[in-house]
């Protein structure tokens, strides 16, 4: 038995020095290991490894440093195709090397198959990627958008000849613009008379600067981008005219140059003008991070449900869309369709360089942003000849707009408080709808304005209450404004004897506080650290007056007021003798607010939002105070799950998928249930219940949920509770089997990294009990609160609910940041791209079934029949053992 014993010590000992080694190689090779907040933009599985030395016959190896089953594992090229990069590419296939949950390698020509998903070839002819085949021929001369993305945009010029007597263009595309973050790039075929295929007539230019792609070595040219810092490879697939294209989590294209051949020429009468190849592209996209609204004649085809308007089985399918994609020039984002949003540093309006003014001191800017703007010089009138002028109100400031408007105007900048998005006086605030409205809160207290994916702003109130009122007089003294991992604050300070010429502005970055300069640019200026998102501050008076940008998300114009003595006296607000009552008139505008936006302010800017206030009353009030209280300032803790929102699961289960619809799932009390399996997550749910005499299925609810990604476990259960006390917490948290406690004061949160890619993890509590916020940085985000059954709920359900127990359990809502397109599980299967509901829809209660292939064996176990997530190899073997 001794012996026995000193064998399994021995063994665990040896498997713990292997994975320490394992994680050894690891950090040599990443700098102490890999970090992935959310790898899209660098990074992908299948090309994550390092490339070794070849093997003595020549065929090249690689070692494979992507996560999962293929991690540490070294792949050979086999004998076909022993070389990643052949210099032959059309006699010679290249080996690819698939470091995913693949794990192989294979053979194939890198060049685009003009029979495949996403070709664009020929007389333009393409394949979408819902499969079908069809012709667009746009015009000889013009530009059509191909792709038009919220990240991404790709545009073809297109030359053509029209030979007497037809009625439409014959085309091909020349050139085609690939347009992301700040850059474009443009690769292109020449105008060649004669063609030779020993000769280039490959065009390539990158931000307007032509470049040249090495014929030797590598074969390749690559680049960062400027903002983002994701990657851009082109690299040669043959001696000549041939070229492989990657924007890292964006797109990949093979493209070939080809001509009209005089056969082809004549079989089809072209009519090609002498001294004229008509060189033309022939491409394959493979598309990495389309959104579901994607536009362009190729682009719309990738939406999920998608249904092909063309004439199936004739022999030219044609699709149209000339008026609705075509763009003024091969640069330009603009169509009619939706264009390119731009990353969230990058704002097209105030993308410009100043340049020197003009002798009479009239300000001018050259035009960077891209579009019909770009490279043009505006410049300010004379009625408002600077941008910032010093005296803002008695002058206005010269507004220079380099997006599609193109235009320079005059404009106070200060808040009105009669415009959209305003907020000022004793809080009146003008919607996004347009309606005015009151919000009156409570003196003291802090309240969530704008509540959204990446936004959160708070406003902190105070008042008086004279004798005999029944509500107080209030007035927002700060705002906070939350983004990334920042805070910025603004504010009024306690001003005993108000002076126009003296600051009473106060702000606050991530809580150190800073000094707008006050000659110069008048500006204080900061990045964000995660998104590299640019935050202005500038001076817009001498004092007390400031506009704050933070781009892609919000403007705002804040001027600090005072309570004057006859404005005291009107309205009787009997302020305190030694304060002025200093607060902020402001007005926001906003630049990405998503349709599902919240707060006092915020839902005004929804989609179809009808005000609940009464118009036409002298004060229209809006309730509220208990929805959008916050417990502080700083905190965005009005966060809690939306249980009729996307991604959530509540009540006896209920969830509401991805693609919106809502279904139940009941599982079995004491089960163990797969809610999402991926890749890279796995989510369980462990079920608890009731089985009432004479039912035939449980009542159930969710009571703990396990998070499993890379080598760890995070569980977030409710305790089993004789009875409910809302002032008693009945969460339960553990990491990796251990207990943590989550900390009741100063951030309110326990963080950790994943000791295999330092992914970052973080409990926030949003309550001071019974609820979480749990982020997984690039996984998952989810809000989660701790309920009862309460007694009148039993009795109306007859849950039978047994004495001694609140049945405690969690009300949830998912946000999934990075799921593949066949994730599984019972919520995640809803997220697929072209996924259809099997449930009955309409029904009070539809069914979702599938206890039979989402079972797990235990709360911690990724083991089901349809399950998909892997821990890294090293880790399972443990596990086993």
């Amino acid at each position: 038995m001794g012996d026995l014993t000193k064998s399994c010590v021995l063994m665990v000992c040896f498997l713990i020095v292997l994975i320490s080694m394992e994680l050894g190689v690891e950090g040599q090779g990443q700098g102490g290991g890999y970090k992935k907040e959310k790898r899209p933009v660098d990074w992908a599985a299948t090309t994550n490894y390092d490339v070794l030395t070849p093997l003595a016959s020549g065929r090249e190896r690689a070692f494979c440093k992507a996560r999962g089953k293929c991690t540490s594992k070294t792949l050979t090229c086999p004998a076909q195709c022993p070389e990643r990069k052949p210099k032959k590419n059309k006699k010679n296939k290249g080996c690819y090397i698939d470091c995913s949950s693949k794990c192989e390698v294979t053979c194939k020509f890198r060049r685009p198959n003009c029979n495949g998903y996403g070709s664009l070839c020929y007389d333009p002819r393409f394949v979408g990627g819902d499969g079908v085949m069809f012709y667009f021929h746009g015009a000889k001369g013009g530009n059509f958008a191909i792709v038009s993305d919220e990240n991404l945009q790709i545009n073809a010029h297109f030359i053509g000849t029209r030979p007497q007597g037809r009625t439409r263009d014959f085309t091909w595309v020349q050139a085609l613009s690939v347009m992301f973050d700040t850059h474009t790039l443009v690769i292109g075929a020449k105008r060649v008379p004669l063609w030779r295929d020993d000769v280039d007539a490959l065009t390539v230019s990158w931000d307007g600067e032509s470049i040249q792609i090495p014929t030797d070595g590598e074969a390749e040219w690559r680049t960062d981008s400027s903002l983002t810092k994701r990657q851009v490879v082109l690299e040669r697939t043959d001696d000549y005219n041939s070229v492989r294209v990657t924007v890292t989590g964006l797109v990949q294209m093979d493209i070939r140059v080809k001509p009209i051949g005089k056969e082809e020429n004549r079989v089809h009468n072209y009519q090609i003008p002498e001294g004229d190849s008509f060189a033309h592209l022939e491409t394959q996209f493979k598309f990495l991070d389309l959104s579901d609204s994607v536009e362009g004649i190729l682009g719309k085809t990738y939406r999920p449900g998608y249904v092909s308007p063309v004439k199936i089985g004739v022999p030219m399918p044609m699709m149209g869309g000339e008026d609705k994609y075509q763009t003024t020039s091969l640069y330009s984002t603009l169509c009619e369709t939706q264009p390119i949003k731009s990353p969230p540093g990058y704002a097209a309006s105030t993308h410009y360089d100043v340049l020197t003014p003009l002798g009479s001191g009239r300000e001018r800017a050259l035009c960077q942003a891209r579009g019909k703007c770009n490279k043009k010089t505006l410049t300010c009138p004379e009625e408002c000849p600077t941008r910032k002028p010093k005296n803002n109100k008695k002058k206005k400031g010269c507004y220079v707009d380099c997006s599609s408007k193109c235009e320079v105007t005059c404009k106070f900048r200060r808040p009105n408080c009669n415009g959209y998005g305003s907020l000022c006086y004793d809080p009146r605030f003008v919607g996004g709808d347009g309606v005015m409205f009151y919000f009156h809160g409570a003196k003291d207290g802090n309240f969530a304005i704008v509540s959204d994916e990446n936004l959160h702003i708070n406003a902190h109130f105070i008042g008086t209450r004279p004798q005999g009122r029944t509500r107080d007089f209030t007035w927002v003294q700060a705002l906070s404004v939350m983004f990334d991992t920042h805070t910025l604050v603004i504010g009024a300070k306690r001003v005993s004897q108000w002076n126009d010429g003296v600051d009473a502005l106060t702000v606050s970055w991530d809580g150190e506080s800073i000094q707008i300069p006050t000659n110069g640019e008048a500006e204080w200026r900061a990045d964000s650290s995660l998104s590299k998102r640019q935050v202005v501050l500038e001076r817009t008076d001498d004092y007390n007056s400031v506009r704050v940008t933070v781009a892609g998300l919000v403007q705002m114009d804040i001027k600090v007021k005072p309570i004057g003595k006859e404005e005291n006296k009107i309205h009787n607000y009997q302020i305190p003798k030694g304060d002025s009552f200093a607060h902020l008139e402001t007005q926001f505008k906003f630049l990405d607010l998503s349709d599902s936006v919240e707060g006092v302010l915020g839902k005004t800017y929804r989609p179809g939002y009808v005000s609940p206030v009464k118009i036409g009353v002298p004060m229209p009030m809006m309730g509220g105070e208990d929805k959008y209280k916050t417990t502080s300032l700083y905190s965005p803790l009005f966060r809690r799950p939306n249980c009729n929102g996307y991604g959530s699961l509540c009540y006896d289960p209920r969830f509401v998928g991805g693609d919106g619809v809502m279904f139940y799932f009941h599982g079995a009390k004491g089960g163990n249930f797969a809610i999402v399996s991926d890749e890279n997550l796995q989510i369980n749910a462990h079920f608890i219940g009731t089985r009432p005499q004479g039912r035939t299925r449980d009542f159930t609810w969710v009571q703990a949920l396990s998070v499993m990604f890379d080598t760890h476990t995070l569980v977030i259960g409710a305790k089993r509770v004789a009875q409910w006390n809302d002032n008693i917490d009945a969460l339960t948290v553990s990491w990796d089997g251990e207990s943590i406690q989550i900390p009741t004061e100063g951030e309110a949160e326990w963080r950790a990294d994943s000791s295999l890619t330092k992914r970052q993890v973080v409990l926030e509590r949003t309550d001071d009990y019974n609820s979480v916020r749990v982020t997984v940085a690039g996984l998952v985000q989810m809000d989660i609160k701790v309920k009862p059954i309460g007694k009148k709920e039993n009795i109306v359900h007859n849950y039978q609910i047994p004495n001694g127990d609140s049945f405690a359990h969690l009300e949830t809502q998912f946000k999934f940041f990075n799921l593949s397109d066949s994730v599984e599980g019972v919520l995640g299967q809803t997220y697929r791209p072209g996924y259809v509901s099997p449930v009955k829809v309409g029904v009070p209660m539809p069914m979702m079934g599938g206890e039979d292939k989402y079972q797990t064996t235990s709360l911690y176990s990724p083991l089901c029949k349809f399950c998909r997530f892997q821990r890294p190899s090293m880790f399972e073997e443990v596990a086993k053992f």
